[in-house]
């Protein structure tokens, strides 16, 4: 490799070449401490959790070293040589800089700096590398998104995964029930269908609740994957046009998991178990009127 060329690779990744060199510089520093002080335990501690949680790094490099770049004002495309003549990187610029705009709009600001976007030629090649079923995935704090070029809804997914780069600076610790929900809802449709009318299948079942979701482990679970997701995003709605964008916001920056029900109620200004209640009864009404105006017409 050249160095031009070699100089530009370190560019593309420079994100995580800045990671990298950060937890390298912890394990040096602690190193040379040499203390059983609790503060260098403490420390270590926290260096064993960023290295496990960045396992991903050295796989995810040996397979995007080599792929190539294209740009547009603000972001930068690599994709796998594989796709290089099907013409497929334009229109994701396209649409990602159509999205931008239109994200930036609705939250009042821009991201920071420029944003990445590497274009696998299969997704499945993204859940390898992460040790999870992904097709796609948003990286908040390297402002970068990984996404599979044979993924069936590009156009869903993107908005999906570029939504989360948004309100993923306001709070770490939201529960999936609001950072999923809102993400989902924002994509605009889901698998091709409108929101409420994906989730009516779980609508009409009393299962699973609300808080059910605020649970990781549950939301993310093979079984409730699709529904929460569905649910989450009809709920996120309905919060929305009903409160109102800014009680939404108010309460996607305070609540987590552990004092949900609480925030709900300060922020929103009315119980979570009334307003679970008015929008499953909501949900449920509107697509059945929808359904009637279909079969009429």
């Amino acid at each position: 490799m050249n160095p031009l060329r070699f100089t530009q690779r370190l560019r593309d990744f420079w994100p995580f070449l800045w990671w990298a060199a950060l937890i390298t510089a912890m394990i040096f520093i602690f190193l040379l401490l040499r203390s059983a002080s609790f503060i260098t335990l403490i420390g270590f501690g926290v260096i064993a959790i960023l290295i496990y949680r960045s396992r991903w790094l050295i796989p995810f490099a040996k397979k995007v070293w080599c792929f190539q770049r294209v740009a547009a004002p603000g972001i930068r495309l690599l994709y796998d040589p594989e796709l290089q003549n099907l013409g497929i990187s334009s229109s994701i610029l396209q649409t990602c800089q159509t999205e931008l705009q239109r994200l930036g709009e609705h939250f009042g600001f821009s991201l920071p700096g420029e944003l990445r976007i590497f274009l696998f030629a299969h997704w499945k090649e993204i859940g390898r590398i992460f040790g999870q079923p992904a097709g796609a995935i948003s990286l908040v704090r390297f402002n970068t998104i990984l996404i599979g070029s044979d993924h069936p809804y590009m156009r869903e997914t993107l908005r999906h995964e570029l939504t989360h780069l948004f309100p993923g600076r306001w709070d770490w610790l939201v529960p999936p029930l609001l950072r999923e929900g809102l993400a989902t809802w924002l994509q605009g449709s889901y698998w091709g269908q409108q929101i409420d009318a994906a989730a009516l299948p779980y609508l009409k079942d009393d299962e699973p609740r609300i808080t059910s979701l605020l649970s990781r482990k549950f939301f993310y679970s093979d079984p409730h994957r699709q529904s929460s997701y569905v649910l989450a995003a009809s709920f996120t709605g309905f919060l929305i046009r009903t409160y109102g964008w800014e009680r939404y916001q108010k309460l996607y920056r305070r609540a987590t998991a552990i004092d949900f029900k609480v925030q709900f109620k300060k922020c929103i200004g009315t119980k979570l178990e009334v307003a679970e209640s008015q929008w499953r009864h909501e949900a449920l009404v509107h697509i059945e009127r929808c359904h009637i105006e279909r079969c009429q017409a």
